[in-house]
């Protein structure tokens, strides 16, 4: 809520938002004060549709990063970083998943250390960007100001 409080977006991208409930059915952004966001999620249907040619004032990607193949890690946070005129709110696991695929592997297959995110977030980040970041494993938000 803080985020939303803080930027006050007009227009809001929840990059991966999974099926969307927290918006359509839980009205999470009610309880913000803030309109209903484009969801994006490519695995699911009626939602799988990039924003081409949009950009918002605000993207959210909470649970999204350490499900990206770690070679396309790079090309996503970029396309993220240009959707958004503002500010990004990342919430990023840095921990195995819980389940697996089929073949063993785990479902979060960028498992990557925290300081691994914060430095290549650090190096992707445009310059006008706000970027909040937070681990479940990390008591707090690493906050990127513009021009960091």
């Amino acid at each position: 809520g803080m985020f939303f409080k803080t930027f006050k977006p007009k227009t809001t991208l929840d990059y991966g938002c999974g099926k969307g409930w927290q918006w359509t059915k839980d009205k999470l952004h009610q309880e913000f004060n803030a309109p209903l966001p484009y969801m994006y999620d490519p695995g699911v249907s009626g939602i799988d549709q990039k924003p081409h040619g949009l950009t918002f004032d605000c993207t959210i990607c909470t649970d999204v990063m350490e499900h990206v193949e770690p070679e396309d890690c790079d090309a996503t946070l970029t396309e993220i970083f240009n959707y958004t005129n503002r500010a990004v709110l990342f919430s990023i696991a840095c921990n195995p998943a819980w389940k697996t695929f089929p073949d063993g592997r785990n479902l979060h297959v960028n498992c990557k250390p925290e300081e691994w995110w914060f430095a290549t977030i650090k190096r992707l980040k445009p310059a006008h960007l706000y970027v909040w970041l937070y681990f479940p494993s990390f008591n707090g938000v690493i906050k990127f100001d513009p021009n960091r």
